[in-house]
């Protein structure tokens, strides 16, 4: 598996401390995110996330804040554009496989879900395009596209009963 834009963070960093971790995406990195996202371009990507160890024991929270700044182009006007997208996150981690959420578990749809980790590892570049990827806008529209396009045909209102009322006036016009 790629790792686009990967920026690791070790649970032990948060044993006894908050872990902070800020990063921006280099160019290479903004190039393959563009490709994962299917956008046309990223100018910019970063994370600034925290890891914290929760009590008791083998259980860390990752959250944090991600923000891309992508060409994007409009379904309207198909010209670029572009747009900025931001997104928030928090998931928790465990290493303890007994301690993770079982896929099949009825789960209070308020609580997070306790996932496995990587080895002693936090990737919290792969976090922050994970949510990018579900807050970016799947119909993109540039802010001064028109509400239709201007060529777009406006078709005749449909009357549901335009051929029962045509039988009728036969019918009476045969009587």
């Amino acid at each position: 598996m790629t790792m686009e834009f990967s920026r690791l963070l070790r649970l032990s960093n948060a044993d006894r401390r908050t872990a902070d971790i800020h990063a921006d995406a280099s160019p290479a990195e903004r190039r393959a995110a563009a490709e994962r996202l299917g956008v046309e371009a990223v100018e910019t990507l970063k994370v600034d996330g925290k890891l914290v160890r929760l009590a008791p024991g083998d259980l860390y929270e990752a959250s944090g804040a991600a923000s891309l700044e992508a060409t994007r182009i409009c379904i309207v006007t198909l010209e670029p554009f572009t747009e900025t997208t931001t997104t928030d996150f928090v998931e928790r981690f465990t290493t303890t496989p007994e301690k993770a959420t079982p896929a099949d578990a009825d789960l209070d749809p308020d609580a997070l879900d306790i996932e496995l980790a990587d080895g002693d590892v936090i990737d919290f570049g792969e976090l922050a395009l994970q949510y990018l990827a579900m807050a970016l806008d799947p119909y993109p529209r540039a802010p001064d596209a028109p509400d239709a396009p201007p060529d777009a045909p406006t078709a005749p209102a449909r009357r549901p009963f335009a051929d029962l009322d045509r039988m009728l006036k036969a019918k009476r016009d045969k009587d």
